[in-house]
């Protein structure tokens, strides 16, 4: 009975007592366990990153900023862009509009006219009255009926200094399309370019005549007519 008594007291040996036995009997104490546990935890969450960003340069998804990624990361299930689940579909980068662009949509398309007018205005707007011209010429050759190719073909010559160039191509202009006064306006500076006054007064009038309260019109007829005179 005696020893049955004394079993919870030997049972019951503090921590000091614990590691004093495992000191002397060379076992780890708690205090050695924990510190080993870190140390192990420490090394495998290193390797385990470096084995990620091993997997991530790989699959060429790593940014040079960013050291550290988590699996769930990587193999996630991106989110549907359709509309289906309500998001937004991601709008596509935008090119740039410039010469090349053009001549790209030319190149997959070379029956669509429309690229073709979109590279000529694309010049006009630079002010590249040479290479604008050749696509008008284009333009008027694959369109003739088409009276705002005519215009512009003309206004390019003009501008190049081709002053009876510009006459036939705005009178065939004015021919097919008769309701825009400023292409009166410049086949009156054609005229006048080309030596015709009488022709570009009388065109001058033309334009007054669909703006009458045009000061740039009025300005022209008024100049033109004196130089008629003198």
């Amino acid at each position: 009975m005696l020893i049955v008594r004394r079993l919870p007291e030997a049972a019951a040996l503090t921590e000091e007592e614990e590691e004093k036995r495992g000191e002397r009997l060379g076992f780890l104490t708690r205090d050695d366990f924990r510190r080993w546990v870190g140390v192990i935890k420490a090394k495998f969450s290193y390797w385990l990153k470096r084995l990620w960003n091993f997997v991530l340069e790989a699959k060429g998804m790593r940014h040079q900023a960013v050291v550290g990624y988590k699996i769930k990361q990587i193999f996630k299930p991106k989110p549907k862009r359709n509309g289906i689940d309500g998001l937004s579909a991601r709008p596509e980068p935008q090119m740039i509009r410039d010469e090349n662009y053009f001549l790209m949509l030319i190149k997959k398309d070379p029956h669509n006219l429309e690229h073709y007018k979109n590279l000529g205005e694309y010049y006009l707007d630079l002010r590249n009255y040479s290479e604008a011209s050749n696509v008008y010429e284009y333009l008027v050759n694959h369109d003739t009926a088409n009276s705002s190719y005519y215009a512009k073909f003309g206004y390019c010559k003009l501008r190049l200094g081709f002053a009876v160039e510009a006459t036939r191509l705005y009178e065939k202009s004015v021919a097919l399309d008769a309701t825009h006064p400023n292409r009166f306006y410049n086949l009156a500076l054609a005229y006048e370019g080309a030596g015709e006054l009488d022709l570009a007064v009388e065109t001058a009038e033309k334009a007054l005549a669909l703006e009458p309260l045009n000061k740039k019109y009025q300005h022209l007829h008024a100049d033109l007519d004196k130089k008629r005179k003198r």
